[in-house]
C-alpha cells in the first residue's frame, strides 16, 4: 500500500484528506479480505474439511448384488459367545474396580479385586497345617525306613505295625492338608477377577458392580460384561413384505447415523422364524463384516440389502457405471470411499457400453465408488457422501 497518498496535501482542506485517506484504507482493508478469503478457499482444495461426493454402490457383474431395500437396526454384539462375562466365584466385597465402560483390556488384565483379608489368612494358616503334615510325614517316613534297615528280630511285629501305621496316618494327613491348601488358595485366587483370553482383544461393555458393593454368588455375581469388537453383528427390522428378498449370504451395505460416510460392509447370518405383528416386521441379523474402533453395540444403523449373493455372476467381475472408472498413466481405477477417505484401487476393464463398465479387480459387492469430482481427488483426501 502507498502511504504516501496518505500525505495531506498542503493545498487540501482536512476534510478532504480525510475522505481521501478513508478511501485507500477501505480498498486495503477490501484486499486483505479478498486474500484471507482465497487463501482459505486454496486450503480447501488442498485437503481442509471433507469434499462431499456421490457415490454408487458396487455390485457383481450381471447385477447379481444390486441395490434392494434399506431397513433399520441397531449394532449388537452376537449371542451366545458374547457378552462374556467376567463374574465373581464368591460371595464378598468389592474392594478393586480398575477398568471403565469401553475401556480396552488384554487377556489375563486384573479387572477387580475382591477383599481378600479373610481368604488371604485362611490360606497362610492352610499353608501352616500343610507344612507341619509334610514335617510328620518325614519322621514317620524316616522312622519307618530305620526300622526296615534294623536285623531281624530287632523289633516285634507290634512295632513294625505300628510304625507303618504311622507313616499311613501321616500321609493320609497330609494328602488332607495339601487340599485345603488347594481350596484356600483357590478361595484367594477368586478375590482377583481377570480378562479371558480373546485372540483379538476385549472390550468392556458394562460395569455391574461399584466398589464397596456385596457381590452375592445366588444373585448378580458378574462385575464386568466385555466384547469383542473384531465379532460384531446387527439386528434389522426387515418389513415382511420384502423378507423374500433376503437369504443367507446376501451382502449387506451397513452406515450408523453416528458415522453416515462410513460403511461397513455385512452378510446375512439367518432370518429369524417369527415375525413380529405389532411393528410388522421380520427379524434379520447380519454379521459385520469388517468392524471398526468406531462401531459401539446398540448404535442405530441402516441396511442396505444387496439382491442375490455377493459370489453371483462371474467371480470377480463387477458392474459400475462408466464415469466411475477413470484412467491416467498408470492405467484404468476406481476411487472407493473408505472410511471416511477416498482410495485409488486399480481395476481391468472387462467390458464397456456406453454408460457402463465391467472391471476386474480387488473389489467387493456393497463398497460404494466416487462417481463425482472427475477431475480427480488425492488418495486419502476426506470426504462424504452426499
Amino acid at each position: 500500500m502507498d502511504l504516501s497518498r496518505l500525505r495531506i496535501p498542503k493545498g487540501d482542506s482536512p476534510a478532504a484528506a480525510w475522505r481521501a485517506g478513508r478511501v485507500v484504507l477501505v480498498s486495503a482493508a477490501a484486499g486483505l479480505v479478498a486474500g484471507f478469503a482465497a487463501g482459505r478457499l486454496s486450503a480447501g482444495r488442498a485437503g481442509g474439511g471433507p469434499i462431499e461426493v456421490d457415490t454408487v454402490m458396487v455390485g457383481a457383474a450381471g447385477g447379481a448384488a444390486a441395490p434392494s431395500f434399506t431397513a433399520g437396526g441397531w449394532i449388537e454384539v452376537p449371542a451366545p459367545h458374547f457378552p462374556v462375562h467376567a463374574s465373581s466365584l464368591i460371595s464378598q466385597r468389592l474392594d478393586e474396580l480398575n477398568v471403565a465402560q469401553g475401556e480396552a483390556v488384554r487377556p489375563g488384565q486384573v479387572l477387580a479385586r475382591l477383599y481378600d483379608g479373610d481368604a488371604r489368612a485362611r490360606r497362610d494358616a492352610a499353608a501352616a497345617q500343610a507344612a507341619g503334615a509334610a514335617e510328620r510325614l518325614r519322621i514317620a517316613g524316616a522312622n519307618r525306613e530305620r526300622a526296615a534297615n534294623l536285623p531281624a528280630g530287632a523289633l516285634s511285629v507290634e512295632e513294625r505295625d505300628e510304625l507303618a501305621a504311622a507313616w499311613s496316618t501321616a500321609a493320609s494327613a497330609h494328602d488332607a492338608a495339601l487340599a485345603a491348601l488347594d481350596l484356600a488358595s483357590n478361595e484367594l485366587a477368586y478375590c482377583t477377577i481377570t480378562a479371558p483370553p480373546a485372540p483379538d482383544g476385549l472390550k468392556v461393555l458394562a460395569v455391574h458392580h461399584a466398589p464397596g458393593e456385596w457381590i452375592a454368588v445366588d444373585r448378580n455375581p458378574t462385575v464386568v460384561s466385555l466384547y469383542a469388537p473384531s465379532n460384531m453383528q446387527m439386528r434389522v427390522d426387515v418389513p415382511q413384505a420384502k423378507i423374500r428378498l433376503v437369504q443367507p449370504g446376501n451382502p449387506v451395505a451397513v452406515r450408523t447415523e453416528a458415522h453416515p460416510s462410513r460403511e461397513y460392509r455385512g452378510t446375512v447370518l439367518r432370518v429369524e422364524p417369527l415375525a413380529e405383528a405389532a411393528k410388522n416386521t421380520i427379524t434379520v441379523r447380519l454379521r459385520i463384516d469388517n468392524p471398526d474402533e468406531m462401531l459401539f453395540p446398540e448404535m442405530v444403523a441402516h441396511a442396505t440389502f444387496l439382491s442375490g449373493r455377493a459370489a453371483a455372476g462371474r467371480p470377480g467381475e463387477f458392474a459400475l457405471p462408466l464415469k466411475a472408472v477413470r484412467r491416467d498413466g498408470e492405467g484404468a481405477y476406481v476411487l472407493l470411499v473408505e472410511d471416511g477417505r477416498a482410495r485409488r484401487r486399480p481395476v481391468t476393464l472387462r467390458q464397456t457400453t456406453d454408460s457402463a463398465a465391467v472391471v476386474g479387480g480387488e473389489l467387493s459387492a456393497g463398497q460404494r465408488v466416487i462417481t463425482s469430482h472427475a477431475d480427480g481427488l488425492p488418495d486419502g483426501r476426506e470426504v462424504i457422501t452426499r
